[in-house]
């Protein structure tokens, strides 16, 4: 056991190849390296359960409904959001102050999360 870790502390320790990189340089880019990849895959995994417990909800409820409360210097705004699925896909109405601002019908959950981040204040985990 002794002499495992003793090669293993003189790699970490030491120098290794033409550039002289020590050895605990590696490890350290496999760790990053396992690190992203691991972080990559819980993100994918909380995004697919996120879209599958949302789609769930809007199979039995009808309309999911998110509400953001601004408040400036003179006046608050009260933002709400809309998503009702369709036949086509997804109907999504943003409502200022009891004012309809915009209505679009988008055909995917991918086009759904796009308009949303690039055309109001919502993202997809508010109407959850």
């Amino acid at each position: 056991m002794n002499e495992i870790l003793s090669h293993l502390t003189d790699f970490l320790i030491g120098t290794h190849g033409s550039r002289e990189v020590h050895g605990y340089s590696y490890v350290l880019a496999l760790m990053s390296v396992w690190t992203a990849y691991y972080g990559a895959k819980v993100v994918k995994e909380q995004k697919q359960n996120l879209r599958k417990g949302i789609e769930e909800e809007l199979a039995t409820n009808e309309l999911l409904r998110a509400v953001i409360i601004t408040s400036g210097d003179r006046d608050s705004e009260r933002w709400e959001g809309t998503i009702e699925q369709t036949v086509k896909g997804y109907k999504v109405s943003i409502f200022l102050n009891n004012c309809i601002q915009s209505e679009e019908e988008v055909s995917s959950w991918d086009d759904l999360e796009i308009y949303l981040r690039e055309h109001t204040k919502f993202l997809i985990p508010d109407f959850k």
